[in-house]
């Protein structure tokens, strides 16, 4: 599992959220979370990214919502550009 796919998966269970239940509650397909969560997909590029940063709960400008946006970037083989 890559480094986003965990982070994202962690934040989702600490909503107390099943895959489906997240998917379903956010029209979401739930293979293609899955495949995410897993790191076979790549991550996001930026406004999905947002989109699902919010609906993980992360608040924008916390560590959380850095540190996601980081995965991500490292994720896609990309610098973070907070570096």
């Amino acid at each position: 599992m890559g480094q986003f796919g965990g982070f994202f998966k962690a934040k989702r269970i600490a909503l107390g959220k099943t895959l489906r239940q997240f998917c379903l509650e956010n029209k979401l397909d739930p293979g293609n979370v899955s495949k995410l969560e897993r790191g076979l997909f790549s991550p996001p590029q930026h406004q999905k990214l947002e989109e699902y940063a919010k609906l993980l709960g992360l608040k924008e400008g916390a560590d959380d919502w850095y540190q996601f946006f980081d995965l991500a970037a490292a994720g896609a083989g990309k610098i973070p550009q907070d570096i």
